[in-house]
């Protein structure tokens, strides 16, 4: 056998073993069997609304198994479509083999057309998956489908023209809100055995999916209210819309639109709740819209806010590596060279979160507050770029004069970082930046510098940068001094308290001084190492 088909034939080969023939067979269950129910049950309930069915789950079902499982799943939805069809409807019509093949076909079609046209393999990553997904993958199938129902039903019993828009409008609203509010649902389920969820349910969507179904029963059922219009109570939903948006992420949003579609529907399915009033063809067609702009719009504004945390993200990164590169080029003026800004910044933000579990702090130490000040912390010894070589590159211990010229590097590094936050704002990240590069060296009984603030005066960023560059200057080697082992480093610092140093960050440097030692121990100097 020549080289070149070893690999095709392999290929071949591979798809005649038991686990691939059973995983088959698991996906024509799977997909073919959700048609059949899913067919037989929205047939079943055309006679009880007229001539149209209020939902199509099996377009949804289809778009999710294609979406999942690719041709694989064609030939089961086929048979299950048709089987579905030629078990309701007795004698079989055209309508039963066509309908059921123009089902089973176009939404394949249309998801070949819609992988071309999005950023990644997520249906709702993006804004543009998302605009994509509504467009392409439920449109463009529910309106083949709907013209095609019109050619071979409406235009042959010659209906009038008006009838046969509104029946073609019903059809079309029929696929794409079962497109719209089950794919994504199904999908997400599908994918689920193969990778772990991204968190918990927190008690926050808890709360919200608890709402949606209070007010979705309230709406279109009448275990609540009886006898009462509930029309207006369709804007109190807006907020609530609005806040799931915020909080749930794709995976939650999905699921969260086919809960609450789920309720509309079946409830205006069996001729109760706020659509039920009006004729059997505008209630239905009623409660599409109602499904589909509600679907569309919590669908739209997940993915602007997903795009919104991953431009923040996106920056947020890039606001960090500029960070570090300013840090790391003032660093290689200095005699202080290695991990110093990386490990620095490990002990603020370990002393930081350490103190925000205090009532104290609480408050002030928000998570994005933490999150300025480590970000913020390799930027403390900025100001040493404006000292002269000859005092910053000295190899020994500094003169008092040349310790005077050394102690400006905190007002040249405030002063710097003022130049910029005036440029982006007092809200800039760089403000925390300059109250550290400031007052990293003020003592809390007042005898530091620049200033000799004292106390609570000192700004809570300032003090806890001050234990963490301590820390690390005490069990880090200088050209003049030998590496400190950490539990010498732990009784200066245990001295220092409410001299140098803040009681309040002592008593959190001595609550996480393992988290400590481990920092020190993997961030070594590569040059220099830590005793043991």
């Amino acid at each position: 056998m020549p080289t070149s088909r070893l690999p095709r034939a392999t290929l071949v080969a591979s798809r005649f073993k038991p686990h691939y023939m059973l995983r088959l067979a698991l996906i024509s269950l799977v997909t073919g069997g959700g048609c059949l129910i899913l067919g037989c049950l929205s047939l079943f309930s055309v006679p009880l609304r007229g001539d149209v069915a209020p939902l199509w789950p099996s377009a949804g079902w289809l778009f999710g198994c294609y979406w999942v499982y690719g041709s694989r799943a064609l030939p089961s939805a086929l048979a299950g479509s048709l089987a579905a069809a030629l078990l309701m409807q007795s004698p079989p019509t055209a309508l039963a083999f066509i309908a059921p093949i123009a089902d089973t076909f176009l939404p394949y079609a249309a998801i070949r057309l819609l992988r071309r046209h999005m950023d990644n393999a997520t249906l709702l990553g993006t804004v543009r998956n998302t605009l994509s997904f509504m467009g392409i993958g439920a449109a463009l199938p529910s309106l083949g489908t709907a013209v095609l129902s019109m050619l071979i039903v409406a235009i042959p019993q010659h209906q009038p023209p008006l009838y046969a828009l509104e029946r073609t409008l019903i059809w079309f609203l029929t696929d794409f809100t079962s497109i719209l509010t089950i794919a994504p649902a199904l999908i997400e389920v599908l994918r689920m055995p193969r990778r772990t969820l991204s968190r918990r349910p927190t008690l926050g969507d808890i709360v919200l999916f608890s709402l949606e179904i209070c007010f979705s029963l309230l709406l279109f059922t009448t275990f609540i209210l009886h006898d009462i219009s509930t029309y207006p109570l369709l804007f109190f939903l807006l907020p609530l819309s609005f806040w799931a948006c915020l909080r749930l992420g794709p995976t939650s949003i999905s699921l969260f639109v086919l809960l609450s579609s789920g309720i509309a529907i079946v409830g205006t399915l069996h001729g109760v709740g706020v659509f039920a009033p009006y004729p059997t063809d505008t209630g239905i067609l009623l409660v599409q819209v109602y499904t589909a702009i509600k679907s569309a719009t919590l669908f739209v504004f997940c993915a602007l806010q997903q795009d919104r945390n991953a431009t923040h993200d996106s920056l947020d990164r890039t606001q960090a590596a500029t960070i570090i590169g300013l840090a790391s080029l003032a660093e290689t003026r200095d005699n202080d060279t290695g991990h110093h800004i990386l490990r620095t910044r490990h002990y603020v933000r370990i002393l930081a979160e350490t103190l925000a579990r205090s009532p104290r702090y609480r408050s002030i130490l928000t998570r994005t507050h933490i999150h300025r000040i480590a970000n913020s912390a390799p930027l403390h010894d900025i100001g040493k770029v404006g000292i002269p070589d000859a005092v910053l590159l000295k190899p020994a211990r500094l003169s008092p004069e040349e310790f005077d010229i050394m102690k400006t590097h905190a007002e040249l590094g405030r002063e710097a970082l003022r130049k910029s936050c005036r440029l982006l704002g007092m809200n800039s990240f760089l403000r925390t930046a300059e109250d550290i590069a400031w007052t990293h060296h003020e003592r809390w009984d007042g005898t530091g510098y620049p200033r000799g603030i004292q106390g609570l005066h000192i700004p809570l960023s300032g003090r806890i940068m001050a234990l963490a560059d301590v820390y690390d200057a005490l069990t880090s080697p200088r050209v003049y001094k030998q590496a400190m082992s950490h539990d010498k480093a732990r009784e200066v610092i245990i001295a220092e308290r409410g001299r140098h140093f803040d009681p309040d960050v002592v008593d959190a440097f001595l609550a996480t001084e393992n988290e400590f030692r481990t920092v020190a121990e993997t961030l070594l100097d590569d040059a220099n190492p830590l005793p043991v």
